[in-house]
């Protein structure tokens, strides 16, 4: 199957494409729209540098559904625009950028890639990765400084899956204070129940002066969060239809928000100095990539 229809190419799509057309035809009527047509043949031929693995190549875009998209506030090139050698999408390129910057910042060394950063080390700098199955994760799994997790209810919390690889709930987490200088979330937070606790936690275990950086499906025309679910009791009560994102682990996760502008005030009531940045760099293919960095503020 690999070597006819590699992971991330346009065979494989078409594969795909023919399968959901004999189990669910009303579906592919949402995919293969006019807009995601011209979307297309806008990007299909872009030449870039994907900066996860640091390959030259060509985007795979999967003509999402737009309609789906669009209820979760999910950008329509956010989650697409993958590298056909790595498979890292638009969002996981615009955390790396984010990577790759801080890094500068505090080595002088500017990587063009995750991959090119990885071949020298973390010289001393300490990561923890909430996405132990990212492109980004593949590439720095193993290396001395790095620690990722996944999320297991089913086995004990603080179990070791891997080197570096531990269980983790993300509401109450088994490090130190100070442990980390660098943390990264991608598209999780969103999935937490408890995203003070989540927050507050993070907080506990990043390193004065040590950055957060992340991404969550955000409307700025928002100024509160739009709940999705009340986790006011012990039992979840849906306030909509529920929305579930595609999961690695289990195909499918629920959604309990979507961030609004009150996202800056709760970060920074718990110690953090947010900012926001939206993204595009034609050079390694990112299209309005949204980027969080909060820092651990000095006292």
């Amino acid at each position: 199957m690999n070597s006819l229809a590699p992971k991330y190419s346009y065979r494989r799509l078409m594969i795909k494409l023919c399968l959901e057309l004999f189990k669910r035809p009303r579906t592919l009527n949402k995919r293969l729209t006019i807009k995601n047509l011209k979307i297309f043949f806008l990007y299909w031929q872009k030449s870039f540098r994907c900066n996860v693995c640091g390959s030259m190549g060509k985007p795979l875009f999967d003509f999402p559904d737009a309609e789906l998209r669009d209820l979760h506030k999910i950008g329509l090139l956010r989650e697409t625009l993958q590298c056909q050698k790595c498979g890292a999408t638009n969002r996981d390129r615009t955390l790396s950028h984010g990577i790759l910057s801080e890094f500068y910042i505090r080595t002088g060394i500017l990587h063009n890639s995750i991959y090119a950063l990885s071949r020298l080390g973390l010289q001393g700098i300490t990561i923890f990765d909430s996405d132990a199955f990212s492109p980004i994760s593949r590439q720095l799994k193993g290396l001395t400084g790095y620690t990722c997790s996944s999320y297991f209810p089913g086995r004990d919390f603080g179990d070791l899956l891997g080197p570096g690889h531990y269980n983790i709930d993300i509401q109450k987490i088994d490090f130190e204070n100070n442990s980390f200088d660098i943390i990264l979330s991608s598209d999780m937070m969103e999935h937490v129940r408890d995203i003070d606790a989540a927050h507050e936690e993070i907080f506990r275990i990043l390193a004065v002066g040590g950055v957060y950086l992340f991404n969550v499906p955000y409307d700025s025309s928002l100024d509160l969060n739009r709940i999705l679910v009340d986790t006011s009791g012990e039992v979840d009560i849906f306030i909509e239809q529920p929305h579930y994102h595609g999961d690695p682990l289990t195909g499918a996760i629920l959604a309990y928000r979507i961030f609004g502008k009150q996202i800056f005030k709760d970060i920074s009531n718990i110690g953090f100095c947010l900012d926001f940045e939206l993204i595009n760099n034609a050079q390694n293919l990112i299209v309005n990539g949204d980027l969080f960095r909060a820092v651990k503020k000095i006292n």
